[in-house]
C-alpha cells in the first residue's frame, strides 16, 4: 500500500513539473524556434552568396537567378525557406535600397514577425526590449536584415521581406 502511495504522489509530482515547464517555458521556446528560423535564414543567404561569388570568378559576371547558379553546379539546390516564415515562394533575387543605394539582394518574402525582429536582433539594430512594432518599415543596411514590407492589421497578416546583400 506504501509503495501504490509513494507512486501516485510521484506520478502527480511529475505532472505537475510538466505542466510548469510547459507554462514557464513556452514563451522561451518559442522565441529560441524564431531565433533559430533567422539563422537558417542568415546562413541560407551566406551559401548563395558564396555560390554566386564562385560562380562569378570561374565564369565572369554575376547571374541574375538563383536557378542558373543552381544549373551552373555550384548548388544542388535553391536553399529551402524554413515553414515557419509563411513564404508564399523561396529566396528570389530582387533589387532593394539598403543603406541609401540600390543594391541587388537576395530575398524572401513571408509574415513571420518574430523571425523577423529575431534577424533585426541578429544584425545588431534591435536589442532584447524590442517588440515586433519596433521593426522597421525600408531595409535599413548592413548584409542581412528584415523589414516590414507591408503592414497588415495585425502582425500575422504584415508582409515582412527577409534580405541577404549579393
Amino acid at each position: 500500500m506504501f509503495n501504490l502511495i509513494i507512486t501516485v504522489i510521484s506520478i502527480a509530482l511529475v505532472a505537475a513539473l510538466a505542466l510548469a515547464s510547459i507554462y514557464y517555458g513556452g514563451d522561451a521556446l518559442s522565441r529560441g524556434s524564431a531565433k533559430a528560423t533567422a539563422a537558417t535564414l542568415i546562413n541560407q543567404g551566406q551559401q548563395l552568396n558564396g555560390a554566386t561569388i564562385m560562380d562569378a570568378q570561374d565564369n565572369g559576371g554575376v547571374k541574375r537567378e538563383i536557378s542558373q547558379v543552381v544549373t551552373a553546379g555550384y548548388l544542388s539546390a535553391p536553399p529551402a525557406v524554413p515553414g515557419s516564415v509563411n513564404a508564399d515562394s523561396g529566396w528570389a533575387v530582387a533589387d532593394l535600397t539598403v543603406g541609401g543605394a540600390e543594391v541587388s539582394n537576395f530575398v524572401v518574402v513571408g509574415n513571420n514577425a518574430e523571425v523577423c525582429l529575431e534577424m533585426e536582433k541578429e544584425a545588431g539594430r534591435e536589442d532584447g526590449d524590442s517588440v515586433v512594432a519596433d521593426l522597421p518599415t525600408t531595409s535599413q543596411g548592413g548584409t542581412f536584415g528584415c523589414f516590414e514590407s507591408a503592414p497588415g492589421g495585425s502582425e500575422d497578416a504584415a508582409e515582412h521581406t527577409f534580405y541577404y546583400v549579393r
